[in-house]
């Protein structure tokens, strides 16, 4: 829960743990994304100087659905990604889904963020921080297989997420 289990200090230590993770696997560079909850901004930009203060790159792609960051990892040639949802939760609520290249966060590697941020074990340097659009890219991507072969009628439900403003622009790319 926001400010009482979860505060900006939090996201902060959590940059410069995954930062660390990443840095030490060889990795140079880390997608941030939100979701359009208040404190999500916020919570990405402390991330942010979290990952940059280990010497790494944070490339913020802005507000999206969860799966814009996962297309941002694997087509800009990003280590690592860091989503700040609250996914399906109440609003007073938040949190960070985080992948590498190659595959989730969880387990195991959940318990050695933990320890990393524990031991404060962090990796330095002076790291870089760049916003970035990909939406274009990513809604090119996300019509490019679309045939458009019959007549659909089709009722879009947002369901109140980050992915309108994305949702909205891939329309007006549909007959």
């Amino acid at each position: 829960k926001l400010d009482e289990t979860l505060t900006e200090h939090d996201a902060l230590m959590l940059g410069k743990a995954f930062g660390t993770m990443v840095k030490r696997r060889g990795g140079h560079k880390i997608a941030v994304g939100y979701d359009g909850r208040e404190t999500s901004p916020h919570f990405a930009q402390k991330l942010s100087e979290g990952i940059t203060s280990t010497g790494l790159h944070a490339e913020i792609i802005g507000l999206c659905p969860s799966p814009m960051l996962y297309y941002t990892v694997k087509e800009y040639d990003a280590d690592a990604g860091v989503m700040v949802t609250g996914s399906h939760n109440p609003p007073e609520y938040n949190g960070f889904k985080m992948l590498f290249k190659d595959g989730l966060v969880y387990g195991p590697l959940v318990q050695e963020l933990g320890q990393i941020a524990e031991k404060g074990d962090f990796e330095t340097g002076q790291g870089h921080l760049t916003q970035i659009d990909v939406s274009a890219s990513y809604i090119t991507r996300l019509i490019k297989d679309f045939k458009g072969e019959k007549d659909l009628k089709i009722a879009w439900d947002n369901g109140n997420g980050a992915g309108g403003n994305i949702l909205r622009q891939m329309v007006e790319h549909l007959p």
